[in-house]
């Protein structure tokens, strides 16, 4: 069996579903990428919730440091319809 436990949004809950689940069905866990902080990860937090001896927990194969930078774009097209467009963005890739 697979689940893939997916939710729209932050701090809606899909950590702590996927670490009850990682318990309960004694499965192993694996969060292929990662975005936010690397110091503590969600393969940490799910780790420290799982407290049965079966489960393996799997590096991360990406890892994204997400840093807010705001780009004004001030286009003519945008301009002649007084439009003014911000864009956040995240960057710094990093590969385990």
């Amino acid at each position: 069996m697979r689940l893939f436990v997916t939710g729209i949004g932050t701090e809606v809950g899909k950590t702590i579903i996927a670490a009850i689940l990682t318990e309960a069905l004694e499965a192993d866990y694996w969060k292929p990428i990662q975005a936010g902080d690397l110091h503590h990860s969600d393969t940490d937090r799910v780790k420290a919730l799982v407290t049965n001896n079966r489960s393996i927990f799997y590096k991360e194969a990406f890892c994204l440091q997400v840093l807010r930078v705001f780009f004004y774009i001030n286009m003519r097209i945008l301009n002649s319809l007084s439009i003014t467009t911000i864009f956040v963005v995240s960057i710094d890739f990093y590969n385990n």
